[in-house]
């Protein structure tokens, strides 16, 4: 799968990056991550991603999330504006928070030579048909994301903001299904308008504890 995010700071980019994504395992082991229930923060996901709704049932979104599961090789590089571009390397372990509602997600890699563990949530909303994931990486603020799935192309589009309001930045990011077992990502990051990141990435699975849909 391929990721693509990026970050604004008054209206400028300050940071983007490209993952690639690949399952390593399948699991369906249940996490501790809270539950999303920031309402007001769904509504302004919808207003940016109305262009893109594609009506599911809870059971489509299910079976959508279900594919996730599992433990991914992700490598891809990353660029700041004016940048030289950095490599990206790390593992990520999905796995049923509460199973067919919600996804815990957890991201392993090496920070300055030191392990270091981030995590996320997503559930599906089905009034609003949105795919909602919370998130929190080292000392930035939680972002919150908006991700809506097209079934005939295997896309999702995501747009990130900061939990804490009112802020100058957004994360754009467009994944694509590639196959059972693979994603490619790209994601822009703008401040003020202003593209300051964006990285590529691609993830594969590594191995696969029970068949895999492809939804």
């Amino acid at each position: 799968m391929l990721i693509k995010s990026i970050f604004e700071l008054d209206d400028k980019v300050v940071f983007s990056r490209e993952m690639i994504v690949t399952r390593l395992v399948n699991t369906e082991e249940t996490g501790d991550l809270p539950a999303d229930k920031n309402s007001s923060d769904k509504s302004r996901g919808e207003d940016k991603t109305n262009d893109m709704a594609v009506g599911l049932t809870n059971e489509q979104a299910a079976e959508i999330m279900a594919w996730e599961i599992g433990e991914w090789s992700i490598t891809g590089q990353r660029m700041s504006e004016n940048g030289e571009p950095q490599l990206v390397k790390m593992t990520k372990t999905v796995r049923w928070k509460e199973k067919g509602k919600s996804l815990e997600y957890q991201f392993d890699l090496l920070e300055n030579g030191q392990p270091v563990t981030y995590r996320g949530l997503q559930t599906f909303n089905a009034v609003e048909n949105l795919f909602v994931y919370r998130a929190k990486w080292g000392e930035n603020p939680e972002t919150i994301s908006y991700e809506r799935y097209d079934p005939s192309t295997r896309t999702t589009s995501s747009y990130f903001f900061p939990t804490t309001s009112p802020s100058d930045n957004k994360t754009v990011t467009v994944s694509r299904r590639v196959g059972d077992d693979k994603t490619e990502q790209t994601m822009e990051v703008f401040h003020k308008g202003q593209r300051v990141f964006s990285h590529e990435l691609v993830s594969i699975r590594i191995k696969a504890g029970q068949k895999n849909v492809s939804p």
